[in-house]
């Protein structure tokens, strides 16, 4: 097979099925290690109970701890939320290109398989076609052949010595021509005459006879 044949279908399907996919699957690595990675938001608690718990002096020492520490995660649980939502739009986004950019495919794939039908068409009916004319070709040939051999065989007939120019062979028939017209004539003038000298005879052995 030369460099320039046509993949066979499977071996084409195969091709865009193991092409990477670094582009397309960036978003979507993004958006999993957000949501599991172990210092996610999503895998730590608001608050975690003290170890061991604090005596009563402490208690309030530790509230507003916790109060302020859970400020700070609510902040950041906001932040990380607003982070995933983008995350999230934009992977949805990259979904989109690429079911547009799998339907564009699509409708390449089709206007290739028609294309190549109507060029395969087009091969096979140029093919017939100068099968055709290559037999017009033999044909035209052959007659050709046939007309250079009458062709010399008039030649060595008409430059032969015993033969006369043609103006003269010309002449020659008409000549003819008018000899027999002539001697056409003069035989109907005499079966004319003969005619009349059978009747006046035969009127004379009828006046003879009576």
């Amino acid at each position: 097979m030369s460099a320039y044949d046509l993949l066979p279908a499977a071996a084409e399907d195969s091709l865009h099925t193991s092409r990477l996919l670094n582009i397309e699957d960036k978003h979507f690595k993004r958006l999993s290690r957000r949501l599991l990675d172990p210092t996610s938001p999503l895998a730590l608690p608001l608050t975690t109970p003290p170890t061991p718990p604090p005596d009563s002096s402490a208690i309030d020492e530790a509230a507003a701890a916790n109060a302020s520490e859970t400020s700070s995660k609510l902040a950041d649980r906001a932040t990380w939320l607003d982070e995933a939502r983008m995350d999230f739009h934009t992977f949805e986004s990259n979904i989109q290109r690429v079911r547009f950019l799998l339907q564009s495919n699509d409708r390449e794939r089709a206007r290739y398989t028609a294309e190549t039908a109507k060029i395969r068409d087009t091969a096979e009916s140029v093919r017939l076609r100068n099968t055709e004319l290559r037999a017009h070709l033999a044909e035209a040939q052959a007659t050709l052949s046939i007309r250079k051999e009458y062709d010399a065989l008039a030649r060595s007939i008409t430059s032969h010595p015993a033969l006369k120019p043609r103006h003269e062979q010309h002449d020659a028939i008409t000549k003819l021509e008018t000899e027999i017209a002539e001697l056409t004539r003069e035989r109907e003038a005499f079966q004319r005459i003969w005619k009349e000298r059978r009747e006046q005879f035969g009127r004379i052995v009828e006046e003879g006879e009576g």
